[in-house]
């Protein structure tokens, strides 16, 4: 585990236990045993079918979706170099998962990484937030870009965020992340 690099505005979230999990198998592991345990309590066991086959899936779905972030956010720190700052946002009640801090510019992009294919107004929810955007700006001066990356086809819908596919993203570093800037 490493400590993971977070910029806290006024959310009183205790931070100083975020990691990185740089292992995401130990995660996975662990989120087995749970399932297993689940799995084998006689009062889960008694639940309605479609219940514990809801329950399951939104373990499995949180799981990956935080190795799918804690892995965006730890290889785009390790391939970029001292010119940007990386770090995850908490403000609030908002959360960005990744803001990219390029200092020769003096500007940032902010990103959401989603462990979905489908896109959802919803998943834009914290770029498209204007108190967000305020106090980056305030702090990193101007957002040249904000993104969704996710498990779907790039889209740009011709709005202010793009949806691009994660897997790309992640192949093409760290050329993929100095491009978002433009």
């Amino acid at each position: 585990f490493k400590p993971m690099p977070v910029l806290d505005i006024g959310s009183g979230r205790d931070t100083s236990r975020n990691s990185i999990c740089i292992q995401p198998g130990l995660r996975y592991v662990h989120a087995d045993a749970l399932i297993s345990s689940l799995e084998s309590d006689p009062g889960f066991a008694g639940l309605e079918e479609d219940r514990v086959g809801t329950v399951l899936d939104n373990v499995r779905d949180l799981v990956a979706g935080s190795i799918l972030e804690e892995t965006v956010l730890y290889d785009t720190i390790t391939s970029l170099g001292r010119r940007y700052r990386v770090f995850k946002l908490f403000m609030r009640e908002a959360e960005v998962d990744m803001v990219i801090y390029d200092r020769e510019r003096r500007e940032c992009v902010m990103v959401e990484v989603k462990h979905s294919s489908g896109r959802h107004r919803s998943h834009s929810r914290s770029l498209r937030d204007p108190e967000v955007a305020k106090a980056l700006e305030s702090r990193f001066h101007r957002i040249a870009g904000r993104y969704v990356l996710y498990r779907g086809e790039d889209f740009d819908g011709g709005g202010t965020v793009r949806f691009l596919n994660v897997e790309r993203y992640l192949l093409g570093l760290p050329r993929t992340a100095e491009e978002l800037f433009c």
